[in-house]
Formats: structure tokens, C-alpha cells, sequence
């Protein structure tokens, strides 16, 4: 009985703390700060310390929103509250976010914004004509030269030239002062001695450029300076207290400048290669070409420069010794080589003076010179097994070729049976090698000559007879010379004939008996041959590949009679053929958005295979413009409906389908096999890289039998390896400690990140910042793994969640009704829940019948300009069951619950009409005259038309009515947001105001390149947001001592490195820099206000290793036992706000 009251009694104590938790959790739940529309917002104390008095929506906004949200099936979902994150953050430094922002960034890039202007004022002092060729850093004073230990200015233009054929240690390099020119040169030019190829790796720092910890904040100008500052060595301390010192020193790029002012597209880049030659578009060089270059110094020089004073193209032959020549080569031409570098720094300083007010000009705020500097110091701590990591890697890999190449000569030779009785005429694949055998090549003989051969057979069996007494043995009649002695007509050979009797192709892989370590065999065969895929007999879809002489690989399809039904394939194929003009503009920026996402490995396969088909050369299919009210509106609906509406004109994507292929006595089809850069490209070989996922898939496969398939397996083995390892295996890694013991030595990559590289201002940099994740099947993918924290250091970051998309709907959301998820897309990306499907992602699947995991790749690719063609192409290849029409039908509903509609075209049973926003003058005059128009400004073309001749009987003018607009979809508010920012004259983004690049304003491009335009609004803003997180972190480890640096930033992840001490610390701060950013965001658009959900990262990692995930153990051919078990890294901590609040009590300091 006691036992039984006791349970009774704990039953009881157990109801009371929960009927205690519960109303607890209701008055917490009371006091939440939640929106009209039903967003959690930020905590009231969070609130006040950001935006500060309580901005009340409008009750029309607040009403037009619950309209909208009901109209796509959204209002009065959602699930539960988050608990409130109640905390004090560090007080701003302003009245209000953008004015905290601005004087932070000002701190940090003032010291080196009044260098760099004093910089662009100088007038340089005059070069000296002899430079001295001794080692270390020479200063000349007019006719003066003494050695010093390292420049002291200020403010410094640097260049540095490096032998490449001899590594990656500077030979020389010069600087300049508004007093001095400086050079350096290397010890090795002293000696005399034949340098004796590359230096040993890693290479020790004190082979490296000094430039002295100089105790003040200095500022280094170069042209892609990255380069020049991996060969600095003050760059590669490690101890925290010299971090004060060297982070003092900053750099700023040219290179960067230019490519902010006035960089090109990538499409741009292919035009100006063929602007002088016969391939002009259009026939004539475009406006944006006069405006515009490609980022070599010469051509940066000419445009800011050369152009505008009349000089000549700078020569730059002289720079070929440095990539081709050896080390004697430059001491016989020492002069002339450090003249050559001075001159560079020369025009450096020449375009310096010219881009850098240009930049200010166009890319006014603060923060985005601060985050531009703060990108230039990237850091890399390297495991101390980084060389066993080369060594594994490259010892699997190898293994692994030999394997594929030995199975690839057991091909060969088992084809060459099929010469007997011409059986190879049989084979779809092996009929189209070359089968003729090489035949002997004679000449009939002299008497004289045929005398000799005669007296030299006779001799040579006089020879032969007697060995064989000797031996005691019977001996040989000499058969194999009478053919020639009983020969009519005697002949000779005219040379030694390679591999008589063998087919071609065979010949072709064997080496021949003259080459020096000569082996038998077809040796040069390989997964890059021609005849590989032949011999491995590989199929696209079932069906045999085939190599066009003029359109590349392709694959057969069985030709039916002109007069017969043609088969589905016909129809499938030229289904597939339908493209749009920005599809393949948009292929990698979509790729490279999924590549971390959580995908199912099915899923992104079938994704990356449809979305490398692609087009690039079609004809924009929704030009952007805007109505001047003044032409005939029914005639102007009309031309535009035509070019959205009418078939997709199409040439032969996959080639002509009417370019017959006779084989074995038959007629097939040739189609190309698909290429990731358009129609207009060939397959070069479906074993490449470009076709793994394919391969991965089962789309190309092998019929050969188990071999051919295991070859295939280790070629997208090794694929990764035999891409990257060059740049891998070629990475200038530095020793940092200079001590006796390797060991005791920290080593050190400094990334050569060009910190505005794309026509977005995203950083460039060809290993690190496009690595990918370590994957099972890849040799040497743990790339990634190789970055470690010292010992008593971590890795500090996180990824941005849904980036992109949350700055795409952000912006939705101000245009249609100023409060955060005003919009559909607004709410579903806030707001929206997986498990009750009200996710952008589940309401698409939903929309079109399709999986989660491939709505993501339709929304995404949508979000970056690709059009139906597109959308029909992935839908039917998910859901192959659909027929054309259904899939037609899908696709019109989707577009229409998604961006919405702004043409006049009849869609199966629904008519769409096209709309138009009025301008503010548009919407007074309509007003004024009773004309009708919808609560957010959008008019019927009807009404507009009424609006038109209305005012045009009463005598006044028409001006600026309106502009077309998307309506009725969820993110219909979105792209007119972009589209509206993309027109513009001088598009700018929202939060920072930077201008877009002047080789895409409209002036110069009129409506082209509207795809990139409306992209770069997105992914240009995302770079504000990475300049503003950086910024804030500087503050914040600076105002708190906390010891960490910047180390890099890889897609949406940034990453720090942090004394052990102070990660918490860091994490905390990371998740404020989050905070502060996206109000910083929310601010510049006008809403004074931040959802909770997005305020802060879903996780901050603290790791000893730079990985994907803290617990990803990074497994791979090359790494089989992963990291905890081969290695003995455990896992790192992933900490929500939460968790940090706990460890920290939520101060920083």
C-alpha cells in the first residue's frame, strides 16, 4: 500500500510541474511578438535594442496580405512558436542599424581608404635606370641604391615575378613609394649554380618576400595582388600575438576594382574573344565593349588608361621567360626582366589612380571596401599530414588507372579476334574503328643489290651450318630464304613496318619498337582515347554511342520507314529539343545552389543530368520593357505575346534528327549527346567529367560485361583526383615555424582569392572556394578535411540558411505590401512547414505532382530565370508517365501559382489577361479620372487603354503610364521586384547600393542580358550580405578581444579561426552578426522588424576540421579508415542560439 501511494503520489507531483510547465509556456507564448500575418517576430527586448519604437502595419496592407495568403492556401497555417531569445547585444554604434553599419565599416576601412587615396595622388619618383642585383630589398634614392631590411611606407605598389618552371618562390619583386622605388631579389640569382628544379615542399617562409611587422596599419596595391601576398611572408604567422601585427597590413586589388566597375558576364567574356574577328554579334562591337575589358593587366591598363591618353597596348612578351625560362635565363636578363616588373607596378599605379574613384563612385558604402579587405586576408592552417594526403591520394589513384587501364588493353586484344572473317562488320561499335591491317611496302632489287642479298644469305647459312656442328646439331635447310631466292621479281622493305598484320586502330595505342623504354601492348590506351567508349561498348539509354567527325559523340537511334508511324523515341527526342535562351546561362548558378542541399543522391542525379541539356543561344523569351503610353497598346500586346507564346525555334539540339548514319547495311538516327554549354557544343568523350552523373545513373553504361562496368566505376573514381590534382598537388604551402623538426613547424596555404572576381563581386579562387564535400566514391575528396586548426585553435562557422531565397522574398515581400511574409513565397520561406506541406518546396510538389527534391530544383531554377521550356523538359523526365499535353497543362498551372501571368494567351479552358503596374503619375491620373486599378497599382491592359485615350481627348499628356508586371502568383511580387530593380538604368542593389557593372547598364546593353541583369540583383545582394557579416564580426572580435581571424568563405559558409578559448565566444558573436545582418536587410527595405526564424544560424559549428557537417567522418578511397578511426579527430559541437546562450550566458564579454 505504501508503494502503491507513493507512485500515486509522484503522479500527482509529476501533473502539478506539468500543469505548471503549460501555463508557464502559455504566458511566454502570450508575450511572444507575433505579426498580423502570424510571423514570430523578434523578442521585444531584441527589438527595441535594433529598431527601436514599434512600427504598426497599415490595416490595408495588413488586409491585401491576408488576401493574398488565402488566395494560395496559406492563411491560418503554421506550427508551433520557437521559445523567445531574450538577450542583451553589444549597443549600436548609431541611431539606428544602417547607421551602426556605416560607422563600424568606416573604422575599419578608414586608415586604409586616406592610404589608398594618398596613393592615388602620388606622382611617382623617376625609375631608376640600373637596378642591383643583390639579394634582399635594395632602396633607391636617385642615384643611390642601399640595401635595407624591408620598405617602411605606408602605403605601398607591389609586384612580384616567380619562375614557374622552377615552383612558386619569388625571383624578384619591386615597390614603389611616393619617395622610393624598391627591389628584391632572391638569393638564388647570386649563386651560380643550375637551379635544380622545384623547392622542397612545404616551402620555409624565410624563402619568402620580408615586408616587416611594421606596427602601423599599411596598405599593399596590386593587380590580382592575391598572388603577390602569398609570396609575403609576414602573411604565414601562426601565433595569435603576431596576428596584430600582420593583420595591420591589408591589401587592395585592381583586379577587383575593375571587375566592380566594369567587369564582364561570362557571356560577355566568349563575345569579346571573337569582337575582332568575324564572328561579331550582329556584325558590329557593342556598346558594352567600349566600356568594359577582361581583367589582364594590358587590357585594364588600355581601357582606364591607354585609351583615354593615346598610348599603345602594353607589351607583355616579356613576361614569358618567368613562365617558360630557367634560372640562368634570368640572370642573363636580369635588367631587363626588373625593368619589365617595375613597369608593372607603374601601370598598376597608372589604373589605380583611375578605378579606385570609380569604385567609391559606384560602391558607396562602407562596408563594402571593409569586406573587400577583410576577404583579402583568407587563411588556411594545413594538417601536418598534408603530404601523406598527396601520397595516399595519388597512390590510389594510380592504382586505380592501372586497373582500368589493364582491363581497357584485355578489351582491345579480345577485339581484335573480330578481324577474323571480318566479324567487327557485325558490331555497332566496332565497325566503325579502323580495321585495315598495314601492309608491306616493296621495291623490286638490282642485280647489283639482288647480288649482295644472295651472297648475304649464303654467308649467313655458311654461319648457321657451322654453329650447329659445333653444337652437335642437325642443321636448318635454310627454308625461310628460299621464297626470296626462287623470287621472280626480288623486292626490299623500304622501312620496318609497325605491327604488320594488326588493325589501325590497335597500331595507333601501341608504341613503336624505336621508342626508347619500349613494352608491348596497346600501352597508350586510356579513358580518354577515341576508341575507349567503342570498346567498352557504352550505351546512352540502351541505345550505342557513335562518334560524329563533325557534331561529336552521339548515340543510334533505329531509323523507321518515311511512310510509317515514327516511334516514341522521335518524339521524345524532339520533345527535348525545346529550349529557352537563358536555360543554360543559369545551369551552374542553380548547381551550384543544390549542391549542399539535402538531396536525395537519386534526386541530384536526375538533376544534374537535365539541367547540364540546357540551351545557350536561344532568343530571350520575356524581354524586358517598359510601356511609354504613347504606342498602340493592342499591337504592342500582340508582339510581345507572339515572342513569350509561339513555339520555340529549334536547331537540332541534339543534332539533326534527318542526319542519317548508315551502319551494317541499316539507316539510324544520330542524335548528340547533350553538352553542359549548349546545342552548339559536342560531347568530346562521355567518359569526361561532365558525364560521371550520367555514368552514376545509368544513362551511359556499358554492355561490355563486368569489366566495362568496373571500368566505369573506377574511371568516376578517380575522376575528381584526375580533375583537381594538378591545382592540389601544385598548392604553395608554407612552413610558418622555421624550427629544426618538421614537426614542430605549422603549415599554412595563403588562398589567392581575387575578393570581386564575377560580374556579381563574388570572390574567385580555383581550389578552395569551390571545394566540394567528401564523398565515399572519390579519391582524394577530403580535400576540405585537409584544413585543421593548430593545436589550441578551432574552427568557428556556419552556413546561411536558404540565403538566397530568403533575399528573393524579402524583397517580394517590401514591393507588394512592406511586412515580412506578406507574400506567399515571403510566408513559406519564414513561416512554411515540411510536415504540413506549407514549404515552398511541398506547395510546388503539391502544384505539379512531383517529389519535394525535385520541386526544389524547379524552384530554384525558376528563381534564376528559367523559363517553361525548362520546367516541361524536368517534368517530364521526373515523371515520365505524363503525356505532352499533361505535361503543358502542369507546367502553365505551375507558372501561373507561382510567378503568375502578364500575357493574353489562351491556356487549355483559362484566359490569362495581361496586367501592368502604374507608375505614381500613372496612378494619380487613373484616380483622377475614376479609371479602376487594383490595391497594389496593377491596371488591365483594357483599363490602361481606357486611361490612354481619356487623357489624350482631354489634350494632356500620356507620359509614363505604366510598366508590365507579373500578378496572381505567389512570387509574382518577387520578380517584379528584380525585373524593376533589373531595368533600371543603373541597377543597384538595395541594401549597400552598389551599381552594376557598366558592361550591363542599360545604355550600353539595352534589353540584352536581362537573365544576368535579374541574377545579379540576387546573388549581388548575397555578396552585401557576406561584406556585412564580415564587417560585424570584425567589430565584434576587436570591441570583445576576441582572438580569432577570417579564414575563408565557401559558398554560403564562412569559417573562422579561434583560440579554443574564446569559441564560444565566437559562436556567439557569428550568431549576433546574423542577427544584425538580416535586420540590416529588413532595415533597407523599409521594414523595421526581423521574423525570429531567420534571425540567427540553425547551428554554429566548433570543429578542429573544415567539413560540411561536424560529424561527417569523411571517408573515401584515399582516406578508408575517415577521420575519428584513422585519424583520431572526434566530432565537433553544432550549437543553435540556444545552446550558445547556455555556454555563454549570453555576453561576449
Amino acid at each position: 500500500m505504501q508503494m502503491k501511494f507513493a507512485a500515486s503520489d509522484k503522479l500527482l507531483s509529476f501533473r502539478t510541474v506539468l500543469r505548471h510547465c503549460r501555463r508557464r509556456s502559455s504566458e511566454a507564448s502570450s508575450q511572444r511578438r507575433v505579426s498580423p500575418l502570424n510571423i514570430q517576430m523578434l523578442s521585444k527586448r531584441l527589438h527595441e535594442q535594433i529598431f527601436g519604437e514599434e512600427h504598426v502595419a497599415s490595416p490595408e496592407a495588413v488586409k491585401r496580405s491576408q488576401a493574398h495568403l488565402e488566395a494560395h492556401g496559406l492563411w491560418g497555417k503554421g506550427g508551433n512558436l520557437q521559445p523567445d531569445v531574450d538577450m542583451s547585444i553589444p549597443p549600436l554604434q548609431g541611431n539606428n542599424i544602417d547607421e551602426h553599419f556605416r560607422s563600424i565599416a568606416a573604422a575599419q576601412c578608414e586608415p586604409y581608404l586616406s592610404i589608398a587615396r594618398h596613393v592615388a595622388s602620388w606622382q611617382l619618383p623617376v625609375m631608376p635606370k640600373k637596378w642591383r642585383a643583390v639579394a634582399g630589398w635594395t632602396r633607391y634614392d636617385g642615384t643611390n641604391a642601399v640595401s635595407v631590411d624591408y620598405p617602411e611606407e605606408n602605403g605601398l605598389v607591389f609586384d612580384v615575378e616567380v619562375l614557374v618552371t622552377e615552383g612558386h618562390l619569388p625571383v624578384m619583386a619591386v615597390a614603389v613609394s611616393d619617395k622610393h622605388w624598391y627591389s628584391w631579389t632572391s638569393g638564388r640569382l647570386e649563386s651560380t649554380e643550375e637551379y635544380c628544379g622545384h623547392e622542397e615542399k612545404p616551402t620555409d617562409a624565410r624563402n619568402l618576400v620580408p615586408m616587416g611587422s611594421v606596427g602601423h596599419h599599411r596598405l599593399i596595391v596590386g593587380h590580382n595582388v592575391g598572388y603577390d601576398r602569398a609570396r609575403i611572408r609576414e602573411q604565414y604567422v601562426i601565433e595569435a600575438s603576431a596576428w596584430l601585427l600582420d593583420t595591420l597590413t591589408r591589401f587592395m586589388d585592381t583586379l577587383s576594382l575593375h571587375v566592380c566597375v566594369a567587369g564582364q558576364t561570362t557571356a560577355q567574356k566568349g563575345l569579346w574573344t571573337h569582337k575582332d574577328g568575324a564572328s561579331k554579334v550582329r556584325g558590329e562591337e557593342q556598346d558594352w565593349m567600349s566600356v568594359s575589358c577582361p581583367n589582364g593587366l594590358a587590357d585594364v591598363h588600355w581601357l582606364y588608361v591607354g585609351a583615354q591618353k593615346g598610348q599603345e597596348r602594353l607589351n607583355k612578351d616579356m613576361r614569358n621567360m618567368f613562365v617558360k625560362g630557367k634560372i640562368n635565363d634570368v640572370r642573363k636578363n636580369f635588367q631587363a626582366l626588373m625593368k619589365y616588373c617595375a613597369l608593372d607596378v607603374l601601370h598598376t599605379h597608372e589604373v589605380f589612380q583611375e578605378v579606385l574613384p570609380a569604385f567609391l563612385k559606384r560602391c558607396p558604402h562602407p562596408v563594402t571596401l571593409a569586406g573587400m579587405l577583410e576577404m583579402g586576408t583568407a587563411y588556411l592552417p594545413i594538417a601536418s599530414n598534408w603530404d601523406q594526403y598527396l601520397a595516399g591520394s595519388e597512390y590510389v589513384y594510380e592504382d586505380m588507372e592501372r586497373e582500368i587501364k589493364s582491363k581497357l588493353m584485355a578489351l582491345a586484344d579480345d577485339a581484335c579476334v573480330y578481324m577474323h572473317n571480318e566479324r567487327y562488320k557485325d558490331d555497332l561499335w566496332l565497325c566503325n574503328l579502323d580495321w585495315e591491317p598495314k601492309k608491306f611496302r616493296g621495291k623490286a632489287l638490282s642485280k647489283a643489290a639482288m647480288k649482295k642479298l644472295l651472297h648475304d644469305i649464303e654467308d649467313r647459312t655458311r654461319r648457321q651450318r657451322e654453329a650447329f656442328s659445333r653444337a652437335g646439331t642437325e642443321e636448318e635447310d635454310g627454308e625461310e630464304f628460299k621464297y626470296l631466292i626462287a623470287a621472280k621479281e626480288p623486292t626490299s622493305f623500304k622501312r620496318r613496318v609497325h605491327m604488320p598484320g594488326y588493325p589501325g586502330w590497335y597500331r595507333d595505342l601501341c608504341m613503336r619498337r624505336s621508342e626508347e623504354a619500349w613494352v608491348p601492348g596497346c600501352v597508350h590506351i586510356s579513358a580518354q582515347t577515341r576508341v575507349t567508349p567503342y570498346l567498352l561498348r557504352m550505351t546512352w539509354k540502351g541505345r550505342p554511342l557513335h562518334h560524329h567527325q563533325r557534331m561529336g559523340w552521339g548515340y543510334l537511334v533505329s531509323r523507321e520507314p518515311p511512310e510509317g508511324k515514327r516511334g516514341s523515341d522521335s518524339e521524345e527526342e524532339r520533345e527535348r529539343a525545346r529550349v529557352t535562351t537563358s536555360e543554360s546561362s543559369v545551369v551552374e548558378d542553380v548547381m551550384e545552389m543544390l549542391r549542399d542541399m539535402e538531396l536525395g543522391e537519386e534526386t541530384l542525379l536526375d538533376t544534374r543530368r537535365f539541367l547540364r541539356e540546357m540551351t545557350l543561344k536561344a532568343e530571350e523569351a520575356v524581354p524586358l520593357r517598359e510601356s511609354d503610353g504613347t504606342d498602340d497598346q493592342s499591337d504592342e500586346t500582340q508582339g510581345t505575346l507572339q515572342e513569350e507564346w509561339a513555339p520555340i525555334r529549334i536547331s537540332s539540339v541534339f543534332g539533326t534528327t534527318d542526319d542519317v548514319i548508315t551502319l551494317r547495311g541499316k539507316e539510324y538516327c544520330f542524335y548528340k549527346i547533350p553538352h553542359k554549354d549548349g546545342p552548339v557544343a559536342n560531347c568530346g568523350n562521355p567518359l569526361s567529367k561532365d558525364y560521371l552523373h550520367k555514368m552514376e545513373d545509368g544513362t551511359l553504361s556499358s554492355a561490355a560485361g563486368g569489366d566495362g562496368q568496373r571500368i566505369l566505376t573506377l574511371n568516376s573514381m578517380v575522376s575528381f583526383w584526375r580533375s583537381a590534382r594538378s591545382r592540389i598537388m601544385d598548392q604553395f604551402v608554407v612552413s610558418s615555424g622555421g624550427g629544426a623538426q618538421r614537426e614542430e613547424c605549422h603549415q599554412i596555404i595563403i588562398p589567392q582569392v581575387i575578393v570581386a572576381g564575377t560580374a556579381t563581386r563574388r570572390a574567385v579562387e580555383p581550389t578552395w572556394l569551390t571545394a566540394s564535400n567528401a564523398k565515399e566514391n572519390r579519391v582524394g575528396s577530403e580535400l576540405k578535411a585537409m584544413v585543421r586548426a593548430p593545436p589550441g585553435y578551432h574552427l568557428v562557422g556556419a552556413d546561411v540558411d536558404s540565403q538566397e531565397l530568403w533575399i528573393a522574398s524579402v524583397m517580394g515581400d517590401e514591393h507588394f505590401a512592406g511586412m515580412h511574409g506578406s507574400t506567399a513565397i515571403g510566408w513559406m520561406t519564414l513561416r512554411g512547414s515540411k510536415s504540413d506541406g506549407t514549404d515552398v518546396h511541398s506547395k510546388t510538389a503539391k502544384a505539379v505532382g512531383i517529389s519535394r527534391d525535385h520541386a526544389k530544383v524547379l524552384n530554384y531554377g525558376r528563381f534564376y530565370g528559367a523559363g517553361r521550356p525548362f520546367t516541361e523538359l524536368l517534368m517530364k523526365q521526373f515523371n515520365p508517365s505524363l503525356s505532352s499535353a499533361e505535361v503543358v497543362d502542369r507546367t502553365n498551372a505551375l507558372f501561373m501559382a507561382t510567378k503568375g501571368t502578364r500575357g493574353l494567351k489562351e491556356v487549355t479552358t483559362v484566359c490569362i489577361y495581361l496586367s501592368f503596374q502604374l507608375t505614381k503619375e500613372g496612378a494619380l491620373k487613373a484616380k483622377s479620372l475614376d479609371i479602376p486599378f487594383g490595391d497594389s497599382g496593377t491596371i488591365s491592359a483594357a483599363d490602361l487603354k481606357l486611361l490612354r485615350s481619356s487623357l489624350q481627348t482631354l489634350g494632356r499628356p500620356t507620359g509614363s503610364l505604366a510598366t508590365k508586371v507579373w500578378v496572381g502568383g505567389s512570387e509574382s511580387d518577387l520578380f517584379n521586384k528584380l525585373e524593376t530593380i533589373a531595368a533600371a538604368n543603373q541597377p543597384k542593389t538595395p541594401v549597400l547600393g552598389c551599381c552594376i557593372s557598366k558592361a550591363l547598364e542599360k545604355r550600353y546593353v539595352g534589353n540584352e542580358f536581362v537573365t544576368s541583369k535579374v541574377n545579379w540583383v540576387v546573388q549581388s545582394s548575397a555578396v552585401d550580405y557576406l561584406h556585412l557579416m564580415l564587417v560585424c564580426m570584425r567589430w565584434l572580435f576587436d570591441t570583445y578581444k576576441i582572438d580569432g581571424r577570417f579564414c575563408i568563405s565557401i559558398h554560403d559558409e564562412v569559417r573562422y579561426l579561434v583560440r579554443s578559448e574564446d569559441r564560444y565566444r565566437a559562436a556567439l558573436a557569428l550568431q549576433i552578426t546574423n542577427l544584425l545582418t538580416r535586420s540590416m536587410f529588413a532595415y533597407r527595405l523599409g521594414m523595421k522588424d526581423l521574423p525570429l526564424s531567420v534571425a540567427f544560424f540553425s547551428a554554429v559549428d566548433l570543429d578542429t576540421v573544415l567539413r560540411k557537417e561536424v560529424t561527417m567522418d569523411c571517408r573515401t578511397p584515399s582516406n578508408p579508415l575517415g577521420l575519428k578511426e584513422g585519424q583520431g579527430i572526434p566530432p565537433g559541437e553544432a550549437l543553435d542560439i540556444y545552446a550558445i546562450i547556455q555556454r555563454t550566458n549570453g555576453r561576449l564579454g
